[in-house]
């Protein structure tokens, strides 16, 4: 799976125009029945299963795009070639240059952006951020690592589920901690077989 970052916040109607000008077959609409709910589009752009989806839901409150399936790759190009998103080193950037007021953003547009396989530079961004002042960027900072769920940000989760001087940034590391540890026994039982 590639999530995206789009370099500007209204990107919809142009990955809409791209689906009609390739004739993407719509799949699915999700539409939020609360203002805390998912809202989606998906597409189908040809029947090998490749998904593409616009998403905005409650967490980060931004607009990504998601790609899935065996023709991922491809369609990453063509769909950045058309609408110009952000690469895990711009988000990087734009998290260490971040004034106060948007750290918490930038750390969620990271966590959204990364690879979906283990960066050591995201990882240490994510888990600096972490240990910001502001309790709300902490916790920003722990949802962003439950976008790229890798099993190195567990000990850091446990450590804020214990420490942290914040009810809220306690409970969501605890959620962090729970999911990574489900995680971990599902990749466990898929290995084995049970």
């Amino acid at each position: 799976m590639i999530r995206l970052v789009a370099r500007k916040e209204d990107f919809k109607r142009d990955l809409m125009k791209l689906a009609r000008e390739r004739l993407w077959r719509l799949r699915t609409v999700l539409l939020p029945r609360a203002p805390d709910d998912n809202h989606e589009m998906h597409w189908q752009p040809g029947p090998d299963g490749t998904e593409v989806r616009h998403v905005v839901d409650p967490i980060v409150r931004f607009a990504y795009i998601v790609i899935d399936g065996p023709g991922e790759s491809a369609l990453r190009d063509e769909v950045t070639t058309r609408i110009p998103c952000y690469a895990p080193v711009e988000l990087l950037d734009r998290l260490a240059a971040a004034p106060d007021a948007a750290r918490a953003r930038c750390a969620l547009e990271l966590g959204v952006g990364a690879p979906s396989s283990f960066d050591q530079a995201v990882f240490e961004a994510i888990t600096a951020t972490m240990g910001d002042p502001d309790p709300g960027v902490r916790r920003a900072a722990l949802w962003a690592a439950a976008y790229a769920p890798w099993a190195a940000y567990r000990p850091v989760a446990q450590a804020l589920a214990a420490t942290d001087p914040s009810e809220v940034v306690r409970s969501t590391a605890e959620m962090l901690r729970d999911a990574l540890d489900m995680r971990a026994r599902s990749e466990v039982g898929l290995a084995t077989g049970d």
